[in-house]
């Protein structure tokens, strides 16, 4: 490979997979709350005061129908779901907001671990909508948070999303395909993408580390979705028919985990389902709203 075919390479790397366990789509390349992202929806918003800090969060919608809760992929806050709020408040209460250390919410007690984070957001929804299930939707990294959730707390679940989230085998899988010296490269890649972020985006990196051993794959038999997209742009090229085959048989794995669980399989879509195809989104939750109802 060329050094220019090399470093376009490394860019699509970086731009896909800004870290060594999830993808992060251009659209946000250029760090937390990008142009792309930073179309706003009118809502009640505020900065609700938890045990040891404040998050900033947004309502939208129906204060008596079905709570949808809304957690954002790494290096994002809660204008990454601008796209599907105007639908999804004309059948359910909306909650969006900016996790610890990012977007409008003050820093939380460290390490930023997905447990850690799966309580907060527990604290969040017990101050937001005391009573009921709701449903929990995760893009990327917010899916493994949004599954902690529901196994610390599965009697106040009634669904879940996931969108484009990594399996946790995920990783292992492919760098099992690549050689030597482009798992060296991709270490080196990843920890320069790194380098400039915010504190918070970091924290959360380190402290996601071990997700692995933080997830145990019980979750509540509740409707259960989990979306793949159909573009990754995989690299090394010559090797991104296995990288995608591998990402969708484990992505059928993680459906396989609930009883009522789902795949469904996003093909004109990139990373960012919720910007990409907004509607498809919309008629999922519509139906895991409608199947939790029953």
């Amino acid at each position: 490979m060329s050094l220019v075919r090399e470093a376009e390479a490394r860019v699509r790397l970086l731009a896909l997979f800004g870290w060594a366990l999830f993808g992060w789509s251009l659209s946000v390349a250029s760090g937390c709350g990008s142009a792309a992202a930073a179309q706003e929806t009118s809502g009640s918003c505020d900065r609700i005061q938890l045990p040891t800090h404040r998050l900033h969060a947004c309502q939208y919608g129906l204060d008596n129908a079905i709570t949808v809760l809304l957690d954002s992929g790494a290096r994002e806050d809660s204008r990454a779901w601008a796209p599907v709020i105007d639908e999804l408040q004309t059948f359910a209460h909306v909650i969006a907001y900016d996790r610890a250390g990012l977007g409008q919410s003050d820093p939380g007690p460290e390490p930023r671990t997905v447990s850690r984070m799966a309580e907060e957001m527990r604290a969040l929804v017990d101050e937001l909508a005391p009573t009921g299930r709701i449903i929990l939707v995760g893009h990327s990294a917010g899916g493994w948070r949004v599954r902690r959730f529901a196994e610390l707390y599965p009697d106040r679940v009634a669904g879940l999303l996931l969108l484009d989230s990594p399996h946790e085998d995920f990783e292992a899988f492919r760098l099992s395909t690549l050689t030597e010296r482009e798992r060296a490269e991709r270490q080196r890649s990843l920890a320069a993408s790194r380098m400039d972020l915010p504190r918070g985006v970091q924290l959360e990196y380190e402290g996601m580390a071990d997700v692995g051993t933080e997830l145990n794959g019980h979750l509540p038999d509740v409707p259960l979705v989990v979306v793949s997209a159909g573009v990754h742009g995989w690299v090394p090229e010559d090797r991104a028919e296995v990288h995608e085959e591998g990402w969708r048989r484990l992505q059928r794995e993680l459906a396989g985990t609930s009883t009522g669980g789902r795949y469904v399989l996003a093909e004109s879509s990139g990373h960012s389902v919720q910007r990409d195809n907004p509607a498809l989104v919309v008629e999922l939750i519509r139906g895991i709203a409608e199947r939790a109802a029953r």
